[in-house]
């Protein structure tokens, strides 16, 4: 995309035929973890080579976010075998957006599987952290490195501004969709980054570029949150169920049937895209997706 697009107000710069409507959708990936001297850091992106390692025999593993991504880590590496000594370390207080009961279940739960949990510590570095493998999970950065090269206008937040259609606000010949958009709606606001918004983005995005092809104004994003679910090893987890604005409800899932829920939300991915292929007039209808 650098070099190909063109601010419109500045005339089109696209080379013919290059492009009608493009959409940027490159995601999101772990973000920086700070000055360190050449140890090894792992992170969800090398999960193989962390797999590699930890089969040589018992490791302490540090385990830096006590976000979704860092608790499900933690669990799993806890729950897997080996003898891992597994430590969650988190700047804040553990399962942040779930009510206490859930917050409750989260600290027991690795608790019996032997994970020491360190709430209220933050850590410049990986270097600050003493352990045989440290898994950071602290922060998430969105991909747009080729957005800023192609000109693309980035919000504060360091993803693509856009428009409430999801069209870039710079250049709106653009889309873009998942954790790489600054995309909100009007019942959930801000979307933050993950698949539950990944989804019902793209295919937000997909019915907008149908409507511009029959001459329509393509319709806003309308989302609304439904729980908040995390997998805590492979028979336990936790679903919070949420209002349309994230905001959590008095209610909450816990166990084994909350494990086959987040469970079912993974593979319904697969289904998902399978279903919009031989039926898309039934995403709408999917709660969470409907647009």
């Amino acid at each position: 995309m650098a070099g190909a697009v063109g601010g419109r107000g500045g005339g089109d710069r696209r080379p013919a035929g290059l492009y009608d409507r493009p959409v940027y959708a490159l995601g999101s990936r772990t973000g920086t973890y700070g000055p360190q001297t050449g140890r090894a850091v792992y992170t969800a992106e090398s999960a193989a080579a962390l797999h590699r390692h930890l089969a040589g025999g018992p490791r302490s593993v540090a385990v830096v976010g006590g976000g979704l991504t860092g608790v499900e880590m933690a669990a799993e590496i806890a729950e897997g075998g080996g003898g891992h000594r597994v430590s969650l370390i988190t700047a804040g207080s553990l399962g942040q957006g779930f009510l206490r009961k859930g917050r409750d279940h989260l600290r027991t739960v690795l608790t019996s599987r032997g994970v020491r949990v360190e709430e209220g510590r933050r850590v410049a570095g990986a270097d600050d952290i003493e352990a045989d493998a440290v898994l950071w999970a602290a922060s998430m950065a969105a991909g747009t490195e080729l957005a800023g090269l192609g000109g693309l206008s980035l919000a504060p937040s360091g993803r693509i501004a856009v428009d409430p259609a999801l069209r870039s606000v710079s250049h709106p010949e653009v889309y873009a969709a998942g954790d790489a958009a600054d995309a909100r709606s009007v019942v959930a606001g801000p979307l933050r980054m993950a698949c539950a918004t990944a989804l019902p983005a793209g295919s937000a995005v997909a019915s907008a570029i149908v409507a511009e092809m029959r001459g329509e104004e393509p319709h806003p994003l309308s989302f609304g949150f439904v729980i908040l679910c995390v997998s805590l090893g492979r028979h336990d987890g936790l679903v919070q169920f949420v209002r349309p604005d994230d905001s959590p409800r008095d209610a909450v899932l816990t166990g084994r049937p909350a494990a086959w829920v987040k469970e079912q939300i993974v593979r319904s991915t697969v289904r998902f895209l399978r279903l919009a292929a031989r039926a898309p007039w039934a995403v709408p209808l999917i709660p969470g997706i409907g647009h």
